[in-house]
């Protein structure tokens, strides 16, 4: 939970606390401090992104908004080619560690070097689709 001493019109200070510590919370309250309530916007991931926060100091509390923002289609392509990209990166990494990879370049039979050469050109090839796809 998030409070704020006010002063001025201008927040001052900010305090994160435990919700639960109703004696804390007392004494923030006492102390001029008020409480700090996110306002959460919905947002279409696709075209928007959250910015930083903007605050409106009412008598008893802080309200907290994300500035929301427009992506440009430029931004959201790269984004998403980058979340394919960790993906499939994410899958390799989870279908082979790289530790094992490197180990068998290092070190392995030319049978499991050939069976990992298969294995990322399949990989690879697949990444390349998936980015065509996005990119149209």
């Amino acid at each position: 939970m998030r409070f704020g001493l006010v002063k001025d019109g201008k927040i001052i200070k900010e305090r994160n606390i435990d919700e639960t510590d109703l004696l804390l919370i007392a004494k923030m309250k006492a102390h001029s401090y008020l409480p700090i309530e996110d306002e959460i916007p919905v947002i279409d991931s696709e075209t928007q992104y959250c910015g930083t926060e903007e605050y409106a100091i009412e008598k008893d509390r802080i309200v907290a908004t994300k500035v929301i923002h427009e992506r440009s289609v430029e931004d959201a392509i790269q984004e998403k080619t980058n979340n394919v990209n960790q993906e499939t990166f994410d899958e390799i990494e989870a279908y082979m560690p790289i530790q094992q990879q490197v180990l068998i370049l290092a070190g392995g039979t030319v049978e499991e070097k050939a069976e990992l050469a298969v294995k990322m050109k399949v990989i690879r090839d697949a990444q390349r689709i998936l980015i065509q796809v996005i990119e149209e």
